[in-house]
């Protein structure tokens, strides 16, 4: 009886840990199609129908700032409808995110939070929404979620691969989207509150990380006149802002108390 009952119980620990995972590759492709490819997405398409030669030129002048986004869009490009091939590596992104919360979860608060926290990522509208676009979005948020995994690694114990780790995946995610390394102040915050020992090893890990990303900063800044025309936001801009994260927050709570 033991021999039947401890296969079982691997194969619900199996789709705890993978279910969320599932769920939101299911999600990212339910109509994936149907969203017509809009403005921004085009651009996606440009860079991955142009030859790499031409991609490298016109990143000398504009949107060096995706340059790895489009690289890995340009692996599957070639898969038809065009719309699901520069779509796919955003839904692949959507459903890592919702396996690495599953194990963040995990970590922090135990087996049931982990994969109830993943299936309400998978569940989330916002989720879905981006994992539908050609965009880097869902790939930030994969890349974001597993920095966080390895800081909780590196902040455990250090070793080569962890502090490897942590570096490579914080360099990712700033060549993904700079603005995203804002994560680093929760980090920070993390490390300050929880596990203040860890800084002789997050510090540095931090700093290796900034070298490697001197090259993105630098071309980023000269290519800021990309989007020069977007107005510098005033007050209203910014109660708006703080009335929309409230709401955020709001929505957020109500999700995990459902769960």
């Amino acid at each position: 009886m033991n021999q039947l009952s401890r296969p079982a119980l691997e194969r619900w620990r199996l789709v705890a840990l993978l279910g969320p995972a599932a769920l939101a590759a299911v999600v990212g492709f339910w109509s994936i199609t149907v969203p017509s490819l809009w403005r921004d997405e085009s651009v996606t398409v440009y860079f991955t129908d142009s030859s790499l030669g031409d991609a490298l030129r016109d990143w000398g002048d504009q949107d060096a700032v995706h340059a790895l986004y489009y690289l890995i869009a340009r692996a599957t490009a070639w898969i038809g409808p065009i719309e699901v091939g520069v779509r796919l590596p955003s839904v692949v992104a959507f459903a890592l995110t919702a396996l690495g919360i599953v194990l963040l979860g995990r970590r922090l608060s135990g087996q049931v939070a982990g994969t109830c926290a993943g299936v309400v990522y998978a569940l989330i509208p916002v989720g879905s929404r981006y994992a539908q676009e050609a965009r880097p979005y869902a790939l930030v948020s994969a890349a974001a979620v597993f920095s966080t995994l390895a800081l909780l690694r590196l902040s455990e114990r250090l070793t080569k691969e962890r502090f490897a780790s942590y570096v490579l995946i914080t360099t990712v995610l700033g060549y993904l989207n700079i603005y995203a390394l804002l994560l680093l102040l929760a980090h920070g915050t993390y490390v300050l509150w929880e596990a203040r020992a860890a800084l002789r090893r997050v510090v540095p890990a931090w700093a290796c990380s900034l070298v490697l990303l001197l090259p993105m900063i630098l071309i980023g800044s000269s290519q800021s006149g990309q989007i020069g025309w977007i107005a510098k936001p005033g007050w209203e801009a910014c109660c708006s802002s703080s009335s929309s994260t409230a709401q955020h927050v709001a929505s957020t709570r109500c999700w995990w108390w459902l769960a």
